[in-house]
């Protein structure tokens, strides 16, 4: 089934591993050349860094949608894959200019060296074949240098004409290691959204699912007709809801959210995990049922957002008794 966001959270994703793979792979030739081997190991260790944090942001975009963590995971996703975008050019531009001058340079040594064999030929040629004096030497290693001063002018010039932003740029002492830094900035700053934002995750679930969902509805209604065992029920929230518990340690909470409720789970030794957002009607109804039908419904509506292979899914699948 097409999703819109989930399909742009691939495409930028696979886009953004792109880019770091080759920023990272560029980046370390680079450190490894300019620093040496064992600077350029740490270098390499902070574009890892970098790769991890943009990995993780990715991962993040996929799995949120309209709140605060997905708005925090695009930050780190696309400043990070820019920053590595626009240096690997800047490394890229840098090599492909260092070549060409090295390549500049060593063809006109050896266009001065010809010129210089050529006229000692001449010398030797008009000498009879005989020992070349001092002066004849002289006066050709004089066409020598003046040709190699001529053509490396040129060279200079050429080198000259450069980025000198670029050498800059790339020669900060810094440079090699800022992939590491904004990593761990971005790690940061996810982890700190994370904690702002607990619990609210996912609560745009409902936005797709309130009119694709009736039967889960007409079932959860159904229920409440019938006379069944409940578990214990315990009120803790506003407006009547609360906590269900399957008697086996197992509990789907009501937890106050915005202008509806998170329902979610708890298993045993851990912390309540969100499962999906709902209205406060459908809240207020879900929570008359016991917990067998409410897991029900619950998997119904996470299933058709995340797929049956969920690990929520199937934690609540497997706490149903």
């Amino acid at each position: 089934m097409y999703n819109r966001e989930k399909t742009l959270a691939v495409v930028t994703g696979i886009v953004c591993a792109l880019i770091f793979a080759a920023g990272t792979l560029l980046g370390s030739y680079h450190a490894i050349i300019t620093i040496g081997v064992f600077a350029g190991a740490l270098a390499t260790a902070c574009y890892l860094i970098g790769d991890i944090a943009i990995a993780w942001a990715a991962y993040i975009d996929y799995q949120e949608d309209g709140n605060a963590m997905e708005w925090g995971a695009w930050a780190v996703k696309y400043v990070l894959s820019f920053y590595l975008l626009f240096s690997g050019g800047c490394i890229a531009y840098m090599l492909f200019t260092d070549g060409a001058t090295q390549t500049g340079r060593t063809a006109t040594m050896k266009r001065a060296s010809e010129a210089q064999q050529s006229c000692l030929k001449s010398a030797t040629a008009a000498a009879g074949g005989k020992p070349l004096t001092n002066s004849a030497q002289a006066a050709c290693r004089k066409i020598y240098e003046a040709q190699l001063g001529a053509e490396t002018a040129a060279d200079n010039e050429t080198e000259g004409k450069r980025e000198k932003w670029v050498d800059a740029f790339t020669g900060f002492p810094l440079f090699n290691y800022i992939p590491g830094i904004g990593g761990l900035c971005g790690l940061l700053l996810l982890t700190f959204v994370s904690k702002l934002s607990k619990g609210s995750a996912g609560q745009s679930d409902s936005h797709g699912q309130s009119s694709g969902n009736s039967h889960g509805q007409s079932n959860a209604r159904a229920s409440q007709r019938q006379t069944v065992q409940r578990a214990p029920f315990t009120v803790t929230g506003r407006q009547g809801l609360g906590s269900i518990t399957n008697g086996n340690g197992f509990f789907l909470t009501f937890s106050p959210s915005g202008n509806g409720q998170n329902l979610r789970f708890r298993e045993r030794g851990s912390n309540a995990k969100h499962v999906i957002w709902l209205t406060q009607a459908d809240a207020e109804n879900f929570a008359l049922l016991d917990y067998q039908d409410l897991a029900k419904v619950a998997i119904e509506r996470r299933a058709a957002r995340h797929g049956r292979n969920d690990e929520m899914v199937r934690k609540i699948e497997q706490s149903i008794v």
